[in-house]
């Protein structure tokens, strides 16, 4: 970054990060990962700002929520979903108290611009559709 003279550095973490989370959840809300993926997305973000505080480099969080879209793998929900519904197969949603928020992936990378080129530094974001 200080070769290149980077002005910010914007990390892409997740709304993993949050563990359980209900809507409206805000960035500094409790964040308490339930599963490897959100505590190595945390890390990324506790990393983050340990270099910034060492090297004086502005950074911005963002925390897409369930990014979906062309090219997203097969084994996930909405694409799950997706293909059982082509296929007038049954969707099962099991007691539907899981929820999530889902964002198209061309909101996200948005959402990404948007915080790489805000005026706001050294805070976090979460990019959601709602």
């Amino acid at each position: 970054a200080e070769k290149f003279n980077v002005e910010k550095f914007v990390y892409v973490s997740s709304s993993m990060v949050y563990g359980d989370f209900k809507d409206g959840m805000k960035e500094d809300g409790r964040t308490k990962p339930k599963n490897i993926y959100g505590e190595a997305k945390l890390t990324g973000e506790r990393m983050v700002k340990l270099f910034s505080k060492r090297d004086g480099l502005n950074y911005n969080i963002v925390r897409p929520s369930g990014v979906y879209g062309p090219g997203d793998m097969p084994d996930r929900v909405v694409s799950k979903f997706f293909d059982r519904a082509m296929k007038n197969q049954t969707l099962t949603v099991h007691n539907g108290k899981n929820k999530i928020d889902f964002t198209y992936r061309d909101d996200a990378a948005k959402g990404i611009v948007k915080a790489a080129f805000s005026q706001v530094a050294n805070v976090s974001f979460n990019i959601t559709i709602l």
